[in-house]
């Protein structure tokens, strides 16, 4: 167990706010960050070693910045956590799914944070690009050959820059093959359907796998379905996310709130029966529908265990990140 007042500034291997006199300032301040780290990820530290060993290769992959954005932003979502979700009996439903939502997306950020150290919008991405590729456009180009290399750069774009594809990412290599059965066994879908016609039943991504190849499946999902196999594991991992993901964007950008987990508790007398239902649009605007049985604590867990995963797994990639 660590100590707020002791830990160990010494085992970081360079303060970044070593810019600040006295050096005693400059030590409270790391003092202070390293508590958001620590408190964030308590469940998941085992011992001393492994918080020092998470913020040094942070820092050495992305800088002295980021690793001070990173830590304040974890202190962000615990205290939101901490001070927004009811705490009885006597505090309204809607409350608690509301604040729920809000503290997936900005897990979610904190995932794409992880992976991608910080955010590069496509346009500005595009322009340094252009400066690598060879020569101007010859004039007599046409505007279907130029779309087509503007989606061709957009597709090298979303490979290592876009949001979803880190999501992705960090769900496939940041959890085991328990906790992404987990995931995957604790959401299921409909087809997406338009405004007003029937929806179809609902299903694990992996179970919709597996009826489009024409395996045996039960007529409809429950708990007892088969879990996902090592081999379907990470493509319902990948789609999960996908999805995770648009409803994030239904979230962000045009205020749908949308439930992502069940809650922990009752509320006002209202029972949970095991799931949670709801319903968002695609970015084609149809609708699709999904019940979700994993508890507000157990997903903020997965969350958690790949945040933590992720930052463990970020020396094998920094000399590989130093040289591009």
């Amino acid at each position: 167990m660590i100590k707020a007042e002791k830990y160990a500034v010494e085992k970081i291997k360079r303060n970044p706010f070593r810019f600040q006199k006295p050096l005693k300032r400059a030590n409270d301040s790391l003092q202070r960050n390293i508590r958001f780290l620590h408190e964030f990820f308590e469940l998941e530290i085992t011992a001393p070693k492994e918080l020092y060993d998470a913020w040094n290769k942070f820092q050495e992959r992305y800088g002295d910045t980021a690793i001070f954005q990173f830590t304040e932003s974890l202190r962000t979502v615990r205290n939101l956590k901490t001070s927004l979700l009811p705490r009885d009996q006597r505090e309204e439903k809607d409350r608690a799914e509301t604040v729920s939502g809000v503290l997936v997306l900005l897990h979610i950020g904190l995932l794409e944070f992880v992976e991608a150290g910080e955010y590069r919008a496509f346009p500005d991405w595009l322009l340094g690009r252009l400066k690598r590729e060879k020569g101007p456009l010859p004039e007599h180009v046409d505007l279907k050959s130029f779309r087509k290399y503007l989606l061709r750069l957009k597709g090298d774009y979303e490979t290592s820059h876009g949001a979803a594809r880190s999501v992705i990412r960090a769900l496939q290599a940041g959890l085991d093959g328990t906790e992404k059965t987990d995931l995957c066994m604790g959401f299921q879908f409909t087809k997406p359907y338009d405004l007003g016609s029937n929806c179809s039943e609902f299903r694990h991504l992996h179970c919709w796998t597996r009826l489009q190849r024409n395996r045996s499946v039960r007529p409809f999902c429950t708990s007892i379905c088969k879990p996902p196999s090592t081999a379907e594991r990470d493509p319902a991992i990948a789609e999960l996310a996908r999805k995770l993901y648009n409803m994030r964007s239904a979230y962000v950008h045009r205020s749908t709130a949308t439930r992502f987990m069940t809650p922990d508790k009752t509320y006002d007398g209202w029972e949970y029966n095991g799931f949670t239902n709801d319903v968002y649009f695609d970015k084609s605007g149809k609708l699709i529908s999904y019940t979700v049985s994993l508890r507000q604590e157990h997903l903020l867990r997965l969350f958690r265990s790949c945040l933590w995963n992720r930052i463990h797994a970020l020396s094998k990639n920094v000399k590989e990140s130093k040289q591009t």
